[in-house]
C-alpha cells in the first residue's frame, strides 16, 4: 500500500502536469481539473491510477475521453488570473513536465511539442523554467513548447521515471533515434562492465 505522502505526491504531478498542457480547472463544486485524452492516453493514465492508487481521486470518462481529477481548491487557483491560465513554477516538479510531455506530446520533425493552454504570454517564462528543470532546449510557439535534443531528454527519464512512463516517452522517438539510444547504452553498459572488472 502507498503512504499518503506518495500518493499526493503522484496527484500533485498529474495534477500539475494537466495544468502544464491543456487541463482546465473547473470551479463548481466539487472543484476539480479536467483533462480531454486521446484514446492512445487511456492506457497510461489507468496505469498510472492503479499504481498510484488514486482511484478515489481520479476518474476516467471513457465516453468523453476525459481524465477528472478531484483536488483541493486552494491548492490551485493561482494558475489562474483574469479567467486566463498562468504558469506557477512553483509547482513544477520534472515529473509532472514529463507527464504533460505524455500526456499532451506531439512529435513534430526535429521536436517534441507539448500543447498548452497556458496564456501566450507567459509562454517564454514557461519555456525558460522548463528548460532549465530538463536540461534542453525548450522555445515557446503558438499554444506550444517545442523541445529538443529528444535523446537527451530520454536518457535522462531513464533514471527518474518508472517503465511504463518511459515506454511512453519512446513512443515519441524517431528509429534513427532508437538506433542511437541503443548505442548509447550499450557504450554505458560495456563502460559499467569494465570499470567492474578491472577492464578500463
Amino acid at each position: 500500500m502507498k503512504s499518503h505522502e506518495s500518493r499526493h505526491i503522484a496527484l500533485h504531478n498529474l495534477t500539475v502536469g494537466g495544468l502544464i498542457g491543456e487541463g482546465e480547472i473547473s470551479f463548481e463544486d466539487p472543484f476539480r481539473i479536467e483533462v480531454n485524452l486521446e484514446n492512445n492516453k487511456l492506457a497510461f493514465i489507468h496505469n498510472y491510477i492503479s499504481e498510484n492508487e488514486l482511484d478515489s481521486l481520479v476518474q476516467v470518462n471513457l465516453k468523453r475521453n476525459q481524465l477528472t481529477i478531484y483536488t483541493q481548491q486552494k491548492e490551485f487557483t493561482h494558475w489562474y488570473k483574469n479567467e486566463q491560465k498562468v504558469y506557477v513554477s512553483s509547482d513544477v516538479t520534472y515529473k509532472s513536465i514529463l507527464i504533460a510531455l505524455i500526456l499532451f506530446g506531439d512529435r513534430k520533425m526535429e521536436s517534441l511539442s507539448i500543447h498548452t493552454s497556458v496564456a501566450s504570454k507567459y509562454l517564454p517564462t514557461m519555456a525558460y523554467s522548463l528548460e532549465k528543470i530538463l536540461k534542453v532546449p525548450i522555445y515557446a510557439a503558438t499554444k506550444e513548447l517545442k523541445l529538443f535534443n529528444t535523446n537527451n531528454l530520454f536518457l535522462n527519464a531513464l533514471m527518474h521515471l518508472s517503465l511504463i512512463e518511459c515506454t511512453e516517452l519512446a513512443n515519441f522517438l524517431t528509429i534513427s533515434e532508437k538506433r542511437e539510444l541503443r548505442n548509447i547504452l550499450k557504450d554505458v553498459e560495456e563502460c559499467e562492465g569494465g570499470l567492474m572488472y578491472g577492464t578500463s
